[in-house]
Order: C-alpha cells, then sequence, then structure tokens
C-alpha cells in the first residue's frame, strides 16, 4: 500500500500550477496548427502564426506562455485504498500554488472580490479551488491542475431552464453566450458545457469538460452528437 507524503503533494502542486503555465497540451497545439493551415483570412491566419510562435518562443525559453496566471483549480481523485488524510492534501495544494507564484515567479491573479487587495500569492479564502472525487478501486492520489484565466472566467454564463424548454434552448443559450462573448477570452477558445444538477454542479462540469483531449466525444450518444 502506497504511503502518502504531504510535502511530495505539496511539490506535485506547486510543478503542476507552473507546468500548466509552460506547456501547452499536445493534442492543443495540433488543434492551434490545424485552425492556422485551414484558415484563408490574411487576418486571421497572422494571428495564429503569432500564437504558434508565442508558444514556441515560451517553450525554448521556459517562459509562461500568457500573462494571465489564471486562478488555481485542482481536480482530485482520492482511491479508497489509498492511505491520505483529505485535510493535509487540501494544505498541501494550498501551499504548493502559493509557492509556484513566489518562488517561479509569477502574477498572481486572485484579489480580494470587494476590497480588491491581492495577496500576491495566487491562494486565499476559497483559493486554490479542489474538487474531490473518489474511486472505490484506486489506491492512488490523482491531481489535475487548470490554471482559469481571468479573462475565460469572466465569460463564464449560467442559465436555468425548465423541461419544456428542449435541447434547442440549451443549444441556443451556448451559441449566443459565444457570440457575445467575442474576443474577451482571448480566442480561439475551448468551450467547456455542464448540463444538469445544481448551479455549482454545472460549473464543476464545464471546467472539467475543458481538460477533455480537443476532438474527444462524449461517451453519451445523444450529448455526442450536441456536440
Amino acid at each position: 500500500m502506497a504511503e502518502f507524503n504531504e510535502q511530495l503533494v505539496e511539490e506535485v502542486a506547486k510543478e503542476l500550477y507552473i507546468t500548466a503555465l509552460k506547456n501547452l497540451p499536445p493534442d492543443v497545439k495540433e488543434a492551434l496548427q490545424r485552425a492556422y493551415e485551414r484558415e484563408t483570412g490574411e487576418t486571421a491566419k497572422e494571428i495564429f502564426r503569432a500564437i504558434l510562435k508565442n508558444i514556441q518562443v515560451a517553450e525554448e525559453n521556459s517562459l509562461l506562455i500568457c500573462q494571465d496566471t489564471g486562478l488555481p483549480i485542482y481536480f482530485v481523485t482520492l482511491g479508497s485504498q489509498f492511505p491520505v488524510d483529505g485535510a493535509m492534501v487540501a494544505r498541501a495544494l494550498d501551499n504548493g500554488a502559493k509557492r509556484a507564484t513566489l518562488e517561479h515567479p509569477f502574477r498572481g491573479s486572485s484579489t480580494h472580490p470587494l476590497t480588491r487587495v491581492n495577496p500576491q500569492t495566487s491562494v486565499g479564502d476559497g483559493l486554490p479551488v479542489i474538487h474531490w472525487e473518489f474511486d472505490e478501486q484506486a489506491d492512488f492520489l490523482d491531481i489535475l491542475m487548470v490554471p482559469k484565466g481571468s479573462g475565460s472566467e469572466n465569460m463564464s454564463a449560467m442559465q436555468m431552464f425548465i423541461p419544456a424548454d428542449g435541447v434547442q434552448a440549451l443549444k441556443k443559450f451556448v451559441l449566443d453566450r459565444v457570440v457575445a462573448s467575442g474576443s474577451n477570452p482571448c480566442p480561439p477558445g475551448v468551450i467547456g458545457v455542464g448540463i444538469g444538477g445544481t448551479s455549482d454542479l454545472v460549473g464543476m462540469l464545464a471546467k472539467k469538460a475543458i481538460a477533455r483531449p480537443i476532438g474527444s466525444r462524449n461517451p453519451d450518444p445523444q450529448l455526442d452528437a450536441m456536440e
């Protein structure tokens, strides 16, 4: 049976935050390259060239891809057979996110919603955001880090529907929101959609959706067709 090492989890939380800000996953880079190749508008093509060059320079020089370092969000899966104290995991993630901000260093994007005081640590009341899941069969701890950029987070929206509204209302809401957001969330973007349940649940589902590999399909046939 594995043993829990709080210092190791803290170090992993720190490195995941930094890595997520420096290295785009291969599927995202490939999607950008494909978009560049099929683009016919010269202005748009030039923007794609700048984006791809920016990624290349960041990787070659170990730089941040964007100055917006986002709000730290961790998705944690705890295995039932893994000996761990959840409070210790939360503390390790908090310390890891703080260390990433201070030791890299990069700009802390989190501020108090009313006083606007920014501790420049990326952590505070409610941060980092931690979503917990559990696996009865697993004997490990799994951590997924998603730094949610403030520009894209500001474009988040939610609508409560009644059953009579139907699927077309869901589609219209998503498309209307994309059009209304325009270039504010720094395009090109990945659209994450959560459907069903409570308001807090759909927000989490939408964030989880953006972490899926580009081009992957929902295993539910109806949702696959909607995508």
